[in-house]
């Protein structure tokens, strides 16, 4: 049995991360975490765009049972996605 699922995650929206992760994996909300490291600057793309790419990084770790990291950089070097790691 997996203790939980941890996604560190370059999202303004921590909550959704968390419970798109969730969901996808069907595990209780509780027993998954979302760690964003403060960021600033516009909003929009962080808080919209990383649900989807987080949560096809967790099925990917829990397919995997280890930690995937996954990059993701707009045209304007600008990081959508950076660096989530998910992880049991």
């Amino acid at each position: 049995m997996s203790l939980g699922l941890q996604v560190w995650s370059s999202s303004q929206s921590p909550h959704s991360i968390m419970q798109g992760t969730a969901m996808v994996l069907g595990l209780p909300q509780s027993r998954c975490t979302a760690r964003c490291r403060r960021m600033g600057g516009a909003f929009g793309g962080k808080t919209t765009r990383s649900v989807v790419p987080a949560a096809a990084v967790a099925v990917a770790a829990n397919k995997l049972k280890q930690q995937v990291c996954y990059l993701c950089v707009t045209p304007s070097v600008v990081p959508v996605a950076a660096a989530l790691a998910c992880g049991y």
